[in-house]
């Protein structure tokens, strides 16, 4: 027969009634048992169905039990009252489904079992015990009593961690839920605390569920008489999740590193080589009294910490052959000599490739002082009532507390009477209260779990943990038993923790964007410099009437506005070349005003407030050209029609307390430029991406998505930082600071006019390792008047320096070159030509001459690609110079 089991002869002997059927409800097989209960044998009952055996309404029942269990797959459990004999008994019937060989079901196997006397049991303890009874099954945390190594009593919440029902756990020994690795310990602790001899009362293993899942628990035992013998009354907490977070937050340094100083137990790092402490939190110091720099480069002998040098022996055992030592009940003699006792566990890990040992100390002086005080007290539900550690409360249909116990207190910084006979609803955070009605509906139909914001005595938002269900009471009233944890510190810290992996994701996303910018913008610059130096010189060449004049001013006109592109992309990659300059932004604002007024239109009025006694700063003035610019044609593209936009200026000086608040922002002193608009606004989701290169919310056409990415990239480059204020239809507001620059010195800023090229007759050497860029600037200096000589490679250059007889006045050379640098070029020519000038030219500003994009004292330097004018200026400038 498919799906018969294979321990028949087992099964024959057992008090329960057994019976197998087949999908169409025909007994197939049944224990002597069962037959015994119908008064014939089990031959007569194989082959029929229950309508040869009951009445036709009960027989009907039985078969739609049978259909449900082979229809949904799964066990059902019912309880029936019977008249045997004159007498009513109870029994329950245990139906699942058994599977053939393929894995399809078969049938059900059915077990029968008397459960009179239990039914008559727990009607006498309903009878006097039901008001502590409904809040030990209703309680969020799992509670048994063990004796002599078996499970005499379990609520609700320990057959649900564990898989099995209540009756299945305690007609079994405790210890065959135990992990294996675990077992030895949880039994010893058990029996010894069970004999009155000392055993932690509280520590951590791992249990296996029915499902064969491994959790991790707490226990948190006492010694009790249970029906007249020692036994242990026993509070066992899922921390399954606490202890994968803790594992998680060692992934990552910045995580351990909060996780770590902010832990209240101690917690110090070894090395495992030498046994010198590498790091100890501030639990540590708390706990000992030993600093950092008491430990710093000594182990935990040469501190004399350890009072019973066993203890360390048994650790340093533990770690070697295990790995990890869990739950080590240790004394440690303190700084100031006192002793105490912890509770240790440790574990090695590895920091840099190097074995260390990661040590967490918990302080049970006062638990167990707490465990004695519990010895001594009454055992009984009151008392478990009071004394747990979560909030325990009852409220009525209104969601009015009727019981609290003192864990409120603790907690929420109440007394019981400042709760008992109000709605929890008062007591909720504002973003709760909403949802508050809903939650309670839901309370009175069944269990229910959440997470809920409270506000304690103290101000303070506690977040708990609530798990509740719902119960009659004596008068038909229903009233909902629930149990809060204070989950506070974990709530705060996965926030903390989900802050700062956006913060990292997003620093390493504009890093990386940055990076690619610079690496292309040398390559690109050189090829734009080609098609902008050939154009230019095709306009000089053709007539002004030649058809082809159109056609090359196009081509100048897409290289001008390609290469605008790749500086926006340097400057936010903060690779843009700059001279900074001490100057008052109130004095470089004022010189744009009408320029900036021409950008916005005249529908929309210009407001400039300017800062009183503003400090100076030092940066390049045409980057604060560029930051006005950008800021203010965004806040023009942002108002329909007429509207606003104010500049201001200021003084301002942040502490640490601003800082701490936003991030990327140190404190100091700062010259705060504020530009404001009444535009449209923005959503959180636009500012979440504002810097990034390329991200816009123009149409096509309007805008290249670089101004802030621009913005951003230059403030950073000048230490400074940017922060941004908007909410939609409230307009945007831009606050950039700039490092305030401690000197009374102003640079006059340099006027810009136009002015005709102008050359010379003096000797120029230009070395450019782009053959299209050498032609071009060779053909630019010759019609300019000067006399040039060019050369591809540094070698070459070095060589035509050498034979060159008369003087040359200018060095012109590329930075990133084969062979060497330009600098290392224009340093070994000048050894040749004393009183030589160079000019310095690149894609992007190379660290050679210019560092964080900053060129160094008395380098000449100009970008590429540059025009036949640029060219032009820029060498007569630097042949000028004194």
């Amino acid at each position: 027969m498919a799906g018969k089991p294979t321990y028949e002869n087992l099964v024959e002997h057992l008090p329960q009634r057994v019976f197998i059927k087949d999908l169409n409800s025909v007994y197939v097989w049944c224990n002597a048992r069962y037959a015994q209960d119908l008064g014939i044998s089990p031959d007569q009952i194989v082959g029929k169905d229950d309508f040869a055996f009951y009445p036709e309404e009960l027989a009907d029942g039985y078969r739609s039990d049978d259909r449900a269990v082979m229809t949904s797959g799964t066990r059902r459990d019912i309880e029936e009252k019977y008249r045997l004999a004159g007498e009513e008994r109870w029994v329950q019937t245990v139906k699942v489904p058994y599977h053939d060989d393929h894995g399809q079901i078969a049938g059900i196997v059915g077990m029968v079992e008397d459960i009179t006397a239990r039914r008559l049991s727990e009607k006498t303890l309903r009878a006097s015990e039901e008001k502590y009874r409904i809040l030990v099954e209703n309680a969020g945390e799992a509670i048994f009593v063990a004796q002599e190594g078996m499970l005499k009593f379990v609520n609700a919440k320990t057959s649900e961690m564990i898989g099995i029902t209540g009756s299945d756990l305690t007609s079994r020994p405790f210890i065959e839920f135990i992990h294996p690795d675990d077992r030895e310990l949880v039994l010893a602790r058990h029996m010894k605390r069970q004999q009155g001899l000392e055993a932690p009362s509280r520590y951590s293993f791992r249990i296996v569920t029915r499902a064969g899942v491994s959790r991790w628990v707490e226990l948190n035992a006492v010694r009790i008489e249970w029906e007249g013998k020692p036994g242990t009354l026993n509070f066992l907490a899922d921390i399954t999740e606490r202890k994968q977070t803790e594992e998680a937050l060692l992934l990552s340094e910045e995580r351990f590193r909060v996780a770590f100083q902010t832990s209240p137990d101690a917690i110090n790092v070894n090395r495992m080589r030498d046994g010198l402490y590498v790091a100890v939190n501030e639990g540590f110091t708390f706990l000992t009294g030993f600093t950092w720099e008491d430990v710093k480069g000594k182990t935990s002998l040469e501190i004399d910490i350890w009072a019973d040098v066993a203890q360390r022996r048994k650790l340093v055992e533990g770690l070697r052959d295990r790995g990890k030592v869990t739950n080590l009940e240790a004394s440690f003699r303190l700084k100031d000599g006192s002793v105490k006792t912890g509770l240790m566990s440790a574990r090695v890990i590895l920091l840099e490739n190097e074995p260390h040992i990661l040590s967490v100390t918990r302080d049970i002086d006062e638990f167990k002082r707490t465990q004695t005080a519990l010895k001594e007290a009454d055992a009984g539900y009151r008392q478990l009532f009071e004394n747990m550690s979560d909030i325990v409360f009852v409220h009525d249909e209104e969601g009015c507390l009727v019981s609290v116990n003192p864990a409120v207190s603790r907690v929420l910084k109440f007394n019981e009477e400042d709760l008992v006979g109000k709605c929890l609803k008062e007591f909720l955070a504002d973003t709760h209260k909403e949802a508050f009605q809903p939650h309670l509906e839901r309370s009175l139909i069944g269990p229910t779990e959440d997470t809920i914001g409270m506000v304690s005595g103290d101000g303070r938002t506690c977040w708990l943990e609530y798990s509740s269900t719902p119960f009659k009471s004596d008068d038909g009233r229903t009233y909902v038993s629930g149990m809060a944890r204070d989950v506070t510190e974990r709530i705060e810290a996965e926030e903390k923790l989900r802050l700062l992996q956006a913060q990292l994701l997003q620093a390493q996303k504009m890093e990386s964007v940055g990076r690619l910018a610079g690496g292309v913008a040398h390559d690109f610059n050189n090829m734009l410099q080609a098609i902008i130096g050939n154009a230019e010189m095709a306009v000089m060449n053709a007539g002004e009437n030649d058809p082809l004049q159109r056609h090359l001013q196009q081509i100048l006109d897409s290289a001008q506005r390609s290469a605008s592109v790749v500086r926006q992309l340097l400057a936010f990659a903060r690779k843009q070349t700059a001279s900074p300059k001490v100057l008052d932004l109130n004095d470089t604002v004022s010189a744009m005003l009408k320029m900036l007024q021409r950008l916005v239109g005249e529908d929309i009025d210009m407001i400039w407030i300017p800062g009183h006694k503003l400090w100076r700063v030092k940066i390049d003035p045409s980057q604060i050209d560029q930051i006005l610019a950008n800021l203010v044609v965004n806040a023009r593209d942002a108002i329909a029609g007429a509207g606003k936009v104010t500049i201001e200026t200021d003084n301002a000086m942040l502490d640490e307390v601003y800082c701490s608040a936003h991030k990327g922002v140190a404190p100091g002193e700062y010259v705060q430029l504020m530009v404001s608009d009444d535009g449209t606004g923005m959503t959180e989701e636009i500012l979440e991406h504002l810097f990034e290169p390329f991200f816009t919310t123009k149409e096509p056409g309007r805008g290249t998505g670089l101004g802030l990415s621009t913005i951003y990239g230059i403030v950073k480059q000048n230490n400074g930082f940017v922060n941004v204020y908007s909410e939609p239809g409230e307009g945007t507001t831009f606050k950039i600071y700039l490092p305030r620059f401690a000197t009374t010195v102003m640079e006059a800023r340099e006027k810009s006019e136009y002015q005709s090229p102008r050359g010379g007759t003096e000797t120029v050497l230009i070395v450019e390792d782009e053959e299209s860029i050498l032609d071009i600037g060779r053909e630019i200096l010759n019609r300019l008047g000067y006399t040039v000589l060019s050369a591809r490679t540094p070698s070459h250059a070095l060589r035509l320096a050498g034979e060159h007889t008369g003087d040359i006045q200018l060095l012109i050379t590329d930075v990133v070159m084969p062979e060497m640098n330009g600098k290392e070029l224009a340093d070994r020519i000048v050894s040749i030509k004393p009183g030589l000038k160079c000019l310095y030219m690149s894609g992007y500003t190379a660290n050679v001459i210019a560092h964080h994009g900053f060129l160094d004292e008395g380098v000449h330097f100009i970008n590429k690609p540059f025009s036949l004018r640029d060219l032009a200026a820029k060498v007569r400038e630097v042949l000028d110079m004194e």
